[in-house]
């Protein structure tokens, strides 16, 4: 009798069926597991890929529903997907201006750790280096000191962890020359030497990219053009300037070819 009464138990409330790696996604991403079940449900995946898309996706549901889930974070596989991870509860803090929370969650963020504190600063540096629709750019010089302070109050939560020391200025640098649509390193002339030297290297790097982007052909077009051509310097939008011709040999050399002329005119 007693087999039998366990028997009938053992009817009544069947052992789960372990779900499949995919079943366990879906179950998550579609909202049919919450909380602690979703997590354990996420663990469980044998595919590392597919566990840490399931906790990602578990830490973003989180965010949006009952919190920023970082506890979660340490479960993804170790690497791309643990950073992403750290990623997305630093987008969550910053939503919620919290700006040390956000920072430390950067921090954590490893391959995506210097984008993910760009996220959290690049918006005040934008206000003050691009204009609002109408205006005119405002001059580098008037603008440092307010980006400093910038930098500053930045600096203490993401100056170790990430490269806000580099990418905060050449980011600001490289908005300001957008905005004007041009660059001309005349306007870096009026920087003190640090500032000024950021300057450059910022519309150096427009530059360069704008080579490998809009010329026809890539840097190979600059194997049949002198330095001075007026028209390669159009088509770049940058003024001719010894500094942004280095950029050109540079660009040339890379691909095997060197363009006429030298960087002194």
């Amino acid at each position: 009798m007693l087999v039998i009464a366990l028997l009938g138990v053992a009817c009544d409330r069947p052992a789960p069926v372990p779900l499949s790696d995919i079943e366990a996604y879906q179950a998550v991403v579609t909202g049919g597991l919450s909380g602690e079940q979703a997590r354990a449900a996420c663990v469980a995946i044998q595919a590392e890929g597919t566990r840490g898309d399931c906790i990602v996706a578990l830490v973003q549901a989180s965010a949006k529903e009952e919190g920023e889930g970082a506890g979660f974070c340490p479960e993804a596989p170790a690497g791309v997907w643990r950073d992403e991870c750290w990623f997305v509860v630093a987008e969550s803090r910053r939503r919620r201006v919290d700006r040390e929370g956000a920072a430390a969650a950067c921090v954590h963020a490893g391959a995506f750790a210097d984008d993910c504190g760009q996220h959290l600063w690049q918006s005040e540096v934008r206000r003050v280096v691009v204009p609002r629709m109408g205006q005119p750019p405002r001059d580098f010089a008037e603008v440092v000191p307010e980006l400093q302070r910038i930098h500053d109050r930045w600096a203490p939560l993401l100056a170790a962890g990430t490269d806000l020391d580099t990418r905060l200025w050449e980011r600001a640098f490289a908005n300001g020359f957008e905005a004007r649509g041009w660059v001309a390193l005349k306007y870096c002339q009026d920087l003190d030497a640090a500032y000024a030297e950021r300057c450059r290297a910022a519309g150096a790097t427009i530059v360069g990219l704008r080579v490998r982007s809009e010329l026809p052909g890539g840097p190979r077009a600059l194997c049949q053009t002198a330095l001075d051509d007026a028209a390669l310097w159009q088509r770049l939008r940058a003024d001719d300037h010894p500094d942004l011709r280095r950029v050109l040999l540079d660009e040339g050399e890379a691909v095997g070819c060197t363009p006429v002329g030298q960087v002194g005119g």
